[in-house]
């Protein structure tokens, strides 16, 4: 009987030992301070650490600011130790002082000291120890982002979401997973939107996922935090927000070594009050503040280029033309503002010399109200806007002018509109807008609503990346639209970039360099904004319950975006390079761009006989060598089959056919040859 009586004591501490893991808050960086932000988190963890002892770890120097902040919040004690080198970490007089700690503060700095002195020590094990017997670790910053069981190691400096977006398996992507490694499956990412480091971080989980596919992204604003308890359950606490990514089986990866393409990467904002339990990866608690949030059924059926850049050169001449030619645009109405009058004459010597027919109407009070700018609208075939004063080009809408009138019966009558630069933004209902030098527009709340043109349900923004004092305003406005716009998708483009959206065909084609974010919030039930306030006004970030976030940079690609997808056209690189394997070559169409007529070339060599075992062959007699039947067949952007050209067999030799695209319009397709079991594509373009 005593031996029953021992097992079962032996099974209570067992499940006292397994069960009183602590407390964790990771906190994305940001000053402190009395009376703010900091308040709620930094009592969180003085509270969860039984206002015992707290110590504050650092590889340099420290003041007494933290100490005595968190004795003011009711600390019993609480002091610096500095750890600057791996004998210090790893002597024993360390490791008791850490272990007798109630909680552990990690301050920020650069994670790849904290790793590269503290890693496989005594202060290692110490901290873990710690949270295993039922303490607090919490970090800041570079402190909190080596808390999950990956961490970024920064090893070889930062790297920026646009880096990372264009090359996720480049050499700053360093990662380490044997340091403290406290949360299971999990990845910490600090100064969230203020470094617009969505891009980066789900970046990051893309390129993880063949050491761990089910890893979660953890991203926190500055002056944010996300308190963890140890039933799986954390809060936000403070002025931003904390945004959970993860992939599901909705998730798709388009492998390819030259472009970054990926769905549906599910996304989780919240901000203070909301509770997310990081074991069942959904939300726990939703508070009051949330709101339903409806979508904007508004369609639109003009086909529209959203253009970044204003060089107008090269791709963007190529672009360009593209559009026009797709469209059939001859006579080009140009919208802009006196003020921009000589950032102009590049477009109109592009114009100009490409042999279309442009006219300009500079926006004010007269403009808005004339018959000569009734004529040029009902003459004209296209729209261009371009311009720097988005609310003089709004102008041109508003009901109190007579220029509306005529302006949106065009839109009516299918007109194709081209919006290069910040334009763009004008397509969505209303949108939000800053002054380029308040670089803390978005955290003071002084992000101010404009009146767009209602073209789309879309939010856009432009320059996304393009400079890191503004990353913030813009993704902040980004998302600020859609959530206050209830808009079914947001785009965001950095620059050098272009976008097509076809209306009509539900789909969406974009070149670019960084890959183009797409947001969709078809899954979105419930939005929420923060409530802290700097100054007078709340800063302007915002809560999803649920959004998707699909990523391209691959032209063979294009998004569907009414059913939130890719549609993959018929590139097939391995196939590829199994056909140069069967020596089997295919050049570029020439010309290209062609009107109406290309010449397309291949080569079958010899060595085909080498592999012929296979197909049956005598490669004894290379004069019976014979290939399957070689196809060659041109289809459209969607991969739809037009025409086949060759459909035969062919001995070892060089080949060339005429392609006649007389019959089609203008626009981007591709030839295919199948070759035996195996097929490679190319991209033409056909201009008019």
């Amino acid at each position: 009987m005593w031996r029953k009586h021992l097992i079962i004591i032996q099974l209570f501490f067992l499940s006292k030992i397994l069960f009183s893991q602590g407390y964790i808050c990771a906190i994305g960086g940001g000053s402190e301070d009395y009376n703010d932000w900091s308040d709620r988190p930094y009592s969180w963890i003085v509270e969860k650490s039984n206002f015992g002892r707290i110590v504050i770890l650092s590889y340099s120097s420290a003041t007494n600011w933290l100490p005595n902040y968190f004795i003011s919040l009711g600390a019993d004690t609480s002091y610096n130790i500095i750890i600057s080198s791996r004998n210090q970490a790893n002597t024993q007089e360390i490791y008791d002082e850490i272990t007798s700690a109630d909680g552990i503060f990690i301050k920020g700095g650069d994670q790849w000291q904290y790793i590269r002195l503290w890693k496989n020590t005594l202060t290692d094990s110490s901290i873990v120890e710690v949270y295993k017997k039922g303490g607090v670790i919490s970090g800041t910053s570079a402190g909190a982002a080596i808390l999950g069981s990956i961490d970024f190691s920064a090893k070889y400096g930062t790297v920026y979401s646009d880096e990372a977006l264009e090359t996720p398996y480049n050499n700053h992507m360093q990662f380490e997973t044997a340091f403290i490694n406290l949360i299971p499956n999990a990845l910490f990412d600090t100064h969230f939107t203020e470094r617009g480091r969505q891009g980066r971080l789900i970046s990051m989980l893309y390129n993880l996922d063949s050491i761990n596919n089910s890893l979660l992204g953890i991203g926190i604003d500055d002056r944010t935090a996300f308190c963890y308890e140890n039933n799986g359950i954390g809060e936000v606490m403070g002025s931003g927000a904390v945004t959970f990514i993860y992939k599901d089986n909705n998730t798709k990866y388009f492998e390819n070594k030259n472009f970054t393409t990926f769905e549906n990467m599910n996304a989780q904002i919240l901000t203070e009050n909301w509770k997310y339990n990081l074991n069942k990866r959904q939300i726990e608690y939703i508070p009051e503040t949330a709101k339903s949030f409806s979508k904007n059924e508004n369609n639109s059926i003009n086909p529209i280029m959203l253009l970044s850049e204003t060089d107008f050169k090269d791709s963007v001449s190529f672009t360009l033309q593209n559009f026009f030619q797709d469209n059939n645009c001859k006579n080009i109405l140009i919208f802009s503002h006196l003020g921009f009058q000589n950032n102009l004459n590049d477009l109109e010597k592009f114009l100009s010399d490409n042999n279309y027919n442009s006219n300009i109407i500079f926006i004010d009070k007269s403009t808005t109200n004339s018959n000569e700018t009734f004529n040029l609208i009902n003459n004209s075939d296209c729209f261009l806007f371009y311009g720097d004063s988005l609310s003089v080009i709004q102008e041109i809408a508003k009901p109190q002018n007579l220029s509306s009138i005529y302006f949106k019966a065009a839109l009516q009558n299918n007109i194709p509109i081209i919006l290069i630069g910040n334009t763009g933004k004008l397509i969505s209902k209303n949108y939000y807008d800053f002054n380029l030098s308040d670089i803390y527009a978005a955290y003071y709340g002084r992000m101010f609503e404009q009146e767009g043109f209602n073209i789309s349900p879309i939010s856009y923004q432009p320059f996304i990346y393009a400079n890191n004092n503004l990353v913030e305003n813009r993704m902040c406005a980004l998302l600020w639209n859609l959530m206050k716009g209830e808009n079914n998708l947001g785009i965001a483009l950095n620059k050098n970039d272009a976008i097509f959206i076809d209306y009509e065909k539900k789909t969406m084609s974009n070149f670019c360099k960084t890959p183009t974010m797409f947001i969709n919030t078809n899954s979105t039930l419930f939005v929420d904004t923060s409530t802290y306030r700097r100054d007078k006004y709340p800063r302007q970030i915002c809560a999803f319950d649920k959004i998707q976030i699909s990523v391209n940079n691959n032209p063979n690609i294009v998004y569907d975006y009414k059913n939130n997808k890719f549609i993959e056209n018929i590139i097939d690189d391995q196939n590829q390079k199994n056909v140069n394997n069967y020596s089997f070559q295919l050049e570029q169409n020439y010309p290209n761009p062609f009107n109406p007529i290309t010449r397309i070339r291949y080569s079958i060599s010899q060595n085909v006989k080498l592999h012929s075992y296979q197909h049956g062959y005598n490669i004894e007699n290379p004069k019976q060598v014979r290939t399957k039947n070689i196809k060659l067949i041109i289809y459209d952007i969607l991969g739809n089959e037009l025409t086949t050209l060759i459909n035969a067999q062919q001995t070892p030799g060089n080949y060339e056919v005429n392609f006649d695209g007389s019959k089609f319009s203008s626009g981007i397709y591709f030839y295919k040859v199948f070759f035996n079991d195996y097929s490679i594509t190319k991209k033409m373009v056909l201009l008019k």
